[in-house]
């Protein structure tokens, strides 16, 4: 598709999850907020300002998340190498020591939940390592807040990616905290186009910002 010049951001009135996790935002109550992007929106947010997939860089986009009011800013795709060795590790144990083949990935939260609520004969088949914005969301509310000297409970962590059914993942019993305070390693999950809307509601626009400037580096 043929680029075209960056859209003027324009105030619009945020609704459902978009308008609370702004909130969330705009009143920290002391906690750190943090997010992760799924690689896909790094081409997709152009398209909410008009533009060809891929126009606004990663760097554009981790400064105009930082605009926004995340305090640090990683990328899902360390999960995802985290998951690759889980699932790896997991793998030669069913071929060393006996298991249900083939081994199926865990990754996607759409495909857990056709397996467990259609085809619950294929579930011994699922690998059990979690997906990558699972891996990495455990890691910053466990690793990452004891590096700062805080409690994981100062930490809010932030989900960004194309996939509505990453809501529902966030919100599974089995991904919280090992600490007494079974705190959702996920808080929330936000979708490309809500964060689109959620930019576009503080008039912020990523193709504008400078591509080369201080705070365009993932933490």
């Amino acid at each position: 598709p043929r680029s075209v010049p960056p859209a003027a951001p324009t105030t619009e009135v945020l609704k459902g999850d978009a308008a609370a996790f702004m909130k969330r935002l705009e009143d920290k109550q002391g906690k750190l907020h943090v997010c992760q992007i799924a690689p896909s929106t790094f081409g997709s947010i152009s398209e909410e300002f008009g533009l060809a997939p891929g126009t606004v860089t990663a760097g554009q986009l981790v400064l105009a998340l930082r605009k926004l009011g995340y305090d640090y800013v990683f990328d899902t795709r360390f999960g995802a190498d985290m998951t690759i060795v889980e699932e790896a590790a997991e793998l030669v144990e069913r071929l060393h020591e006996g298991g249900t083949f083939p081994m199926f990935t865990s990754c996607c939260a759409a495909w857990m939940q056709l397996a467990e609520k259609n085809y619950s004969d294929l579930l011994p088949h699922l690998s059990t390592a979690k997906s990558p914005m699972s891996e990495l969301s455990a890691v910053l509310k466990s690793y990452f807040p004891a590096r700062l000297g805080r409690q994981p409970s100062d930490i809010i962590v932030g989900f960004i990616g194309p996939c509505i059914t990453k809501k529902a993942e966030a919100k599974r019993p089995q991904l919280v905290t090992t600490d007494d305070l079974h705190l959702p390693t996920t808080d929330y999950a936000v979708t490309t186009r809500e964060l689109g809307a959620m930019f576009r509601y503080k008039g912020i626009n990523p193709a504008e910002l400078d591509p080369k400037a201080e705070g365009t580096e993932f933490d």
